[in-house]
């Protein structure tokens, strides 16, 4: 979960015939002894690039 964005986030090894931008895959989380598939998608990394992180302070 990030805190930031609000979203699950995930980073994980697919098989070749899956890993291709925009492929939409199930995942499995474990959320309190409970196993849950969500959905997940393959997207370029990075997939969020902070504007404070080259920001210049005043």
């Amino acid at each position: 979960w990030s805190p930031l964005l609000k979203k699950m986030i995930a980073l994980a090894s697919v098989d070749t015939a899956h890993s291709h931008l925009g492929t939409k895959l199930q995942m499995e989380i474990t959320i309190e002894a409970v196993r849950h598939k969500v959905a997940a998608k393959i997207v370029n990394m990075p997939f969020f690039n902070p504007k404070r992180k080259t920001a210049v302070p005043v």
